[in-house]
């Protein structure tokens, strides 16, 4: 199908969620909306409202071939694309402050941090896409795969591809098949970080920090109280 969607917010849940190339969601106001929000997989929250925790089985795609235009401009609202894989072949993403992508188990948001569970199933991958945030962008996965297109953060831009891994939180953990593979991509951003078992760059692929760029690799990955990240 084709057509344009304009609305305050976007939120779509399914078991599976298909959303294809010729669909336009896009903010009827861009100075006051309250982001894109699409699950693939079932959603719980606590009581007292806190604490979101997502849950992804298998069979719970999502695939986003379509554009999104202004919405996800505060952190709080950002665009946000969940599932058990995430396929973002062809998406737009343009206008956004913070876009979030996660291929996952299980995902737990509270005020102070969202942790990730994954396995190396849970793959997010990306085939010329164009994805452009004036802050943050996070693809998380089990394994992560761009092909082609461009990854672009006015701030930071973060591949992480781990079992388990703690946004705001000091640790992250993944085994030699938690891979970021990149083919012909481009990767920029203030800071381009990426955190897995493997690294693959191929096809001219680029990453590119104007203030820093840094590839770690390894089994478990600790924060330290400077920012720093040390690897095992």
């Amino acid at each position: 199908g084709t057509g344009t969607y304009k609305a305050k917010s976007v939120d779509v849940r399914g078991g599976k969620v298909t959303v294809e190339s010729g669909i336009t969601f896009a903010a009827q106001d861009p100075a006051n909306e309250k982001g894109l929000d699409i699950v693939a997989g079932s959603e719980q929250v606590s009581s007292d409202g806190k604490t979101r925790t997502y849950t992804h089985n298998k069979g719970n795609d999502l695939a986003f071939h379509g554009k999104s235009e202004n919405l996800g401009k505060t952190e709080n609202d950002p665009v946000a694309l969940l599932g058990s894989t995430v396929n973002l072949d062809g998406a737009r993403i343009e206008g956004a402050g913070y876009v979030n992508a996660a291929a996952a188990q299980r995902i737990v948001s509270t005020d102070s941090d969202v942790t990730v569970t994954a396995s190396a199933g849970n793959a997010l991958s990306a085939d010329g896409a164009q994805i452009d945030a004036a802050k943050d962008v996070s693809l998380v996965g089990g394994n992560i795969a761009l092909k082609g297109g461009n990854v672009t953060a006015g701030n930071e831009a973060n591949l992480i591809a781990a079992r388990d891994y703690s946004i705001n939180g000091s640790s992250a953990a993944a085994g030699k098949e938690h891979v970021v593979y990149l083919d012909a991509a481009k990767v920029k951003g203030k800071d381009v970080t990426t955190m897995s078992g493997k690294v693959q760059m191929v096809g001219g692929a680029e990453i590119e920090g104007t203030r820093d760029a840094s590839l770690y690799i390894g089994n478990t990955f600790t924060k330290t109280t400077d920012d720093k990240v040390t690897t095992y």
